[in-house]
This record gives structure tokens, C-alpha cells and sequence, in this order.
């Protein structure tokens, strides 16, 4: 018993420590859910964010906004936008130019300044764009959420905020890591490329080699020929070795073999891969699902097609009509729509007749409590 306990205490940290890692429960009960938002819109162009979608009423318009009730939050309409995040959205001004500005979800504008290719809002700071020169030179610095500049525009590019860091260029083939007091943690990186920090790691490029380094700028994982996806997810990340792809863990290790035409990251401890060969359109419809040990838990062939997990269910279709699984594979809400999205917010996007409307997960309050 003694031995059994110490076993169970171990695998209890193993597992705690996978970053990321979070357990399948909320997707393994059947689906509760009811259509909050009856099919009355053209286009949906944003899933909710923050109480927030964004949709087309009728064809030929901008977007528009709309509450979980599916009323216009405000009256304004968009040619391209952002999700809300941090309470704001990256809205485009004008069809014909660049111009962005960022909006409350009152609508209104948080600067008088327009931007050119802003980031959404991640832990109180956006990317935004400036053109110093007036000719088409950009340079990047980051905005709070009262709208104040952390600097002059100087970055040859700038990464969102996450996990407390972001990487800057600050000239090319030449990055910083910056801490959210905008302090320096490593600096002259030489790398083509640095994305954003997730589970602690960030991939850079050089050339056609990648690797990852930690927010100090070590380089974690050395430098490799194969195709690293772009972050790691639940302690696992894409690699591509040949033409087929597998998973590595955080040690730079190939855990799961490089054995499939196609990977997916993983979400709620599952991932969408296929063995199989594209289709005419260069598509690959054969897909099926796998676990952490790379364990079959959805054969190939069994949908015409499967998308990633959000929110532990996932879109799949047979027959030219889509619905959504769990994780164990089971169907919880019936292939009988058009058209699906996936679910975020536990809202998901459903066509029926030509129109757009939204399901609502039922026990919305508490699915939201066992996140």
C-alpha cells in the first residue's frame, strides 16, 4: 500500500508539471445545450470573445458586433476587425487604407491615433504599428489598455505579450526578450525569427533550421533541420521530419513517431492527425484522432472530417452535414447543421438554411467553473 500511495504521488507530479496538460473531463458527458441566438445572420466573421462576435446581418454589409443575446452591441459597423481582448478590438477605419483604431465594447474609440497591423490586446499591451516616415516604414512599440505609448516606435517587429514576455527585433537578425516592466531579460539574439512564449519556450529560425530558447535566451532545444510547429501545447509540439510529422516533448525527445501526413497541436489531450494521402484539392479529408501516447481514440475514415478540440468538442462532418464530438469520440451534438464553428465562450456558430446562428453549452456557468 506504502509503495502503491508513493507511485500515485509520483504520477500526480509527472503530470502536474506536463504544462498545459489539462485533463479531458468537461468533453466526456453528453452535451447540454440550447440555440441562444436563432439563424438570422449572413456571415459569422468573429467567434465570442469577451461577451463579443462579430457578424455580417445581411450580405454586402460590414461586420457588426453583437452581445450573447445577439443584439448589436453598438451602432457601427467594420470592413475587417479583431476579437475583443483586454476589452478592446483592433477595428479597421476605412476600406481603402490601413487604418486601424482600437474600440470598447461601447464602441468607442480608446485613442484619437490610428495604427497600422495592430495585435489584439494580450496582458494589458497591444503591438501596434507606425509609419515614421510617412513612406510605408514601419516600426513597432506597444499601447496600454488607457491607450498610452510604452515608448517611441522602434522595433523592426514585436511579438504580443505572453506568459510575461515578448521578443522584439531591434534591428534585423537581432532580438530582445523583454519582461512586462520592458526590461531587457536577454538581448542580442541572433535569429531570423522569435515567436511568442508558450509553456516557457519560444521557437526561433535561422535560415530553414529551428530550434527554442527560454525567456533568458538559452537555447533549450538546439537548432534542428526538421520543421518545428510554432509552440508547444500541453508539453508536446509539431516536428516534421521527411514529409511526415510527429510530436516532441519538451526536451527536443520524439515521443510520438513522425508517422502521419498530417498533425494538428494538441487540445484537451487530443490531437487531429491522418496517415492518409491528399485528396484531388490537395486536402487531406481522412482524419482521426489520437491521445498523449499517440493512442488511437478516433479512427481514420470514420467522419469525412474532424477540426481541432476547443473547449474539449470538436467539429465533424459525414454526409455534407456537420456537429460536434467529445473527447472520447462520441457524437453529443447531431451532424444535422450546414455549417459548424467551433465552440468558444461555450458558444459555437451553427448554419441552418442558409443562416447563421449560435448553440449555447447549457451548463455554460458550470463548465466555466471547472476550467
Amino acid at each position: 500500500m506504502i509503495i502503491a500511495t508513493a507511485f500515485f504521488s509520483l504520477a500526480s507530479i509527472a503530470q502536474a508539471q506536463l504544462v498545459g496538460y489539462r485533463a479531458p473531463n468537461p468533453g466526456n458527458r453528453n452535451a447540454s445545450y440550447t440555440m441562444a441566438i436563432e439563424p438570422q445572420f449572413d456571415e459569422v466573421a468573429l467567434d465570442f470573445s469577451e461577451g463579443m462576435a462579430c457578424v455580417t446581418i445581411q450580405r454586402g454589409q460590414f461586420h457588426t458586433f453583437i452581445d450573447t443575446n445577439g443584439k448589436p452591441a453598438f451602432n457601427k459597423q467594420f470592413p475587417n476587425m479583431q476579437p475583443y481582448s483586454n476589452g478592446f478590438a483592433a477595428v479597421q477605419v476605412n476600406p481603402t487604407d490601413g487604418d486601424y483604431v482600437f474600440i470598447d465594447k461601447k464602441g468607442d474609440n480608446l485613442t484619437r491615433q490610428y495604427y497600422h497591423f495592430p495585435k489584439q490586446f494580450s496582458e494589458g499591451y497591444a503591438v501596434v504599428g507606425v509609419d515614421v516616415t510617412g513612406g510605408g516604414h514601419y516600426r513597432y512599440t506597444y499601447i496600454d489598455t488607457k491607450g498610452q505609448s510604452v515608448g517611441e516606435p522602434r522595433f523592426y517587429g514585436a511579438r504580443s505579450f505572453s506568459e510575461g514576455h515578448a521578443a522584439v527585433m531591434v534591428r534585423p537578425g537581432n532580438w530582445q526578450v523583454l519582461n512586462r516592466m520592458f526590461k531587457a531579460t536577454s538581448g542580442n539574439l541572433p535569429y531570423d525569427e522569435i515567436e511568442e512564449f508558450h509553456e516557457g519556450l519560444a521557437r526561433v529560425k535561422i535560415g530553414d533550421r529551428y530550434g527554442f530558447i527560454d525567456t533568458l535566451g538559452n537555447l533549450k532545444i538546439p537548432m534542428s533541420d526538421m520543421w518545428f510547429g510554432p509552440q508547444f501545447s500541453e508539453g508536446l509540439c509539431v516536428v516534421k521530419q521527411g514529409d511526415r510529422y510527429g510530436y516532441m516533448d519538451m526536451s527536443g525527445r520524439i515521443v510520438i513517431p513522425c508517422r502521419y501526413t498530417l498533425a494538428q497541436p494538441f487540445s484537451c489531450s487530443r490531437a487531429v492527425v491522418s496517415q492518409s494521402s491528399p485528396g484531388e484539392s490537395g486536402m487531406i479529408a481522412n482524419r482521426g484522432i489520437i491521445d498523449h501516447d499517440g493512442n488511437w481514440v478516433v479512427e481514420e475514415e470514420l467522419f469525412d472530417g474532424i477540426e481541432s478540440f476547443s473547449e474539449c468538442y470538436a467539429v465533424v462532418a459525414r454526409d455534407g452535414k456537420y456537429g460536434f464530438i467529445n473527447v472520447n469520440g462520441k457524437v453529443v451534438i447531431p451532424m444535422k447543421y450546414e455549417k459548424v464553428r467551433s465552440f468558444h465562450e461555450g458558444y459555437a456558430a451553427v448554419r441552418q438554411n442558409g443562416k447563421w446562428g449560435f448553440l449555447k453549452l447549457a451548463d455554460l456557468d458550470n463548465y466555466n467553473k471547472m476550467k
